[in-house]
């Protein structure tokens, strides 16, 4: 009879922790949390639908979404450590075969902020490590968002999608920290200084020649004479030598038939028949 009601208080217990248990809802999930519903569940892939979207994502703890169910869309915000993003997640392919999830306006850019150059390099870094995921960036209206694509031709389990959107709002989280600090460091670098104006060197000069020696003159420049030497004139005759009578200059013209030894003939004014005298 003991052990009978011993049993009995036993069964009572346990049936009143079951039922207590049953009764206390499980919290839901937050959004980026790795918290998944029994293995059994969450291991099944299954055909996507936008029926079994907005299940994964109520399960993530997404309750309040936007569905556009012509375009297969939905839209939905996620507060992630103080920060608030904006997603789309949309299913591609007529089967379902794949699923596309937009974060959108991460960070804006403008084509004259300082460090623009450095942000694109930082995204491109990014995605050269980044095994799944990309960013993107819109030259057009400066948009910075982040993409990443589920494979599911085969369908799609619970796990994989949780664990693929824990990887997006986590890496989307690190690199927009990382982004915004390099625009403040570059815009916190003060503006270049630019040069003084500078004046063309001068052309290189001759060394002065010494005191005791002359210059030279270029090749195409006649050589000066010294102040006190008087150049020779260029009808200048050189000076006959001794015992040797110099020519006349200015020799008078010897007619024909004339005495050469004769003086001159001297015109008299009385013209031509003027007597000759010998």
């Amino acid at each position: 009879m003991a052990r009978r009601m011993a049993a009995a208080l036993l069964t009572m217990s346990l049936s009143f922790c079951l039922s207590a248990r049953e009764e206390t809802p499980a919290p839901a999930p937050a959004p980026g949390d790795s918290a998944k519903p029994p293995a059994a569940d969450a291991a099944v892939p299954r055909k996507l639908t936008m029926d079994l979207l907005v299940d994964y994502l109520d399960r993530w703890g997404i309750s309040r979404i936007q569905a556009d169910r012509e375009n297969r869309i939905v839209f939905f915000n996620v507060l992630y450590e103080g920060v608030q993003f904006r997603f789309s997640v949309s299913i591609l392919g007529g089967a379902g075969d794949a699923l596309f999830v937009n974060v959108m306006n991460v960070a804006a850019l403008k084509k004259d902020q300082p460090g623009l150059a450095e942000a694109l390099l930082l995204l491109l870094a990014e995605n050269f490590h980044s095994a799944v995921g990309a960013w993107a960036f819109d030259p057009e209206d400066g948009e910075v968002a982040f993409d990443y694509v589920f494979l599911a031709a085969a369908g799609l389990s619970y796990a994989d999608f949780a664990r693929g959107m824990d990887h997006v709002i986590v890496s989307v989280h690190k690199g927009r920290s990382a982004l915004l600090a390099c625009l403040k460091t570059a815009a916190e670098q003060p503006e270049p200084v630019p040069p003084p104006d500078e004046k063309p060197a001068p052309a290189a000069q001759k060394p002065a020649p010494a005191a005791d020696e002359k210059p030279v003159p270029p090749a195409d420049e006649k050589p000066t004479p010294p102040a006190d030497e008087k150049p020779a004139p260029a009808d200048e005759k050189p000076a006959p030598a001794a015992g040797e009578t110099p020519p006349a200059d200015d020799a008078a013209p010897v007619r024909e038939g004339a005495n050469p030894a004769a003086p001159p003939h001297k015109d008299d004014g009385e013209g031509e028949g003027a007597a000759i005298i010998p």
